[in-house]
């Protein structure tokens, strides 16, 4: 029991061989693949957006956004060394171009500065955090006016089912509407074995949340 609750927690924090193992399997299994070229998307990416991915693992989803990046920049944050190293190997031109950064370091506590985005997105992290309130307003906070914030989430308890995925689904979507989220929406991604959610909201320009 205790060595199953190691394993499904080097999926949180990947460390070490059985951490590398995990970034194989994340980078591998078709559901997870699919479940971020959904979310990327979904994002409208433009060429010169600048894009921000929360716990990028071995960087799939990665992958898929800098392919529509042409001066914009992407950031890949992840607190685990492993996947930045992977997801550096899998992006290695992209990284020697200047198009992607690798920060590792954890989202909660990183340090934007004056550097904001014009997406953010994650895929399968949202449930690790505690506090998912303070997570969705810093999402918020650090998004260009207009904006585009995306939140994937696919249940992979011992019976995961599609309820579970809707509760999370209702649960973020509430947050990101008190964080001021405009036209927040939940999509629902029909795939095995359960589908997969991802909420959508956009940042409003001032002009906009003033009235």
């Amino acid at each position: 029991m205790l060595f199953n609750k190691y394993i499904v927690g080097q999926f949180k924090h990947p460390t070490g061989k059985l951490g590398r193992l995990a970034g194989w399997i994340m980078a591998n299994r078709k559901s997870n693949i699919n479940r971020n070229d959904f979310t990327v998307d979904k994002l409208n990416i433009k060429p010169d957006d600048h894009v921000l991915e929360i716990g990028c693992g071995p960087g799939i989803g990665l992958g898929k956004v800098i392919r529509y990046i042409g001066s914009g920049k992407v950031v890949g944050i992840d607190h685990s060394i492993e996947m930045i190293e992977q997801a550096g190997k899998r992006c290695s031109i992209a990284v020697s171009e200047g198009k992607l950064e690798l920060w590792n370091d954890r989202f909660e506590t990183c340090e934007f500065g004056e550097q904001f985005f014009d997406k953010v997105y994650c895929v399968n992290v949202i449930q690790f955090f505690k506090d998912q309130k303070s997570i969705i307003e810093k999402i918020y906070r650090i998004l260009t006016p207009f904006g585009i914030a995306a939140i994937t989430y696919m249940p992979r308890t011992n019976r995961p089912s599609r309820k579970q995925a809707l509760e999370m689904a209702e649960t973020v979507s509430k947050l990101m509407n008190d964080a001021g989220f405009s036209d927040v929406k939940i999509l629902e991604y029909d795939i095995s074995p359960v589908p997969s959610v991802t909420i959508i909201g956009m940042k409003l320009g001032q002009l906009q949340e003033e009235k």
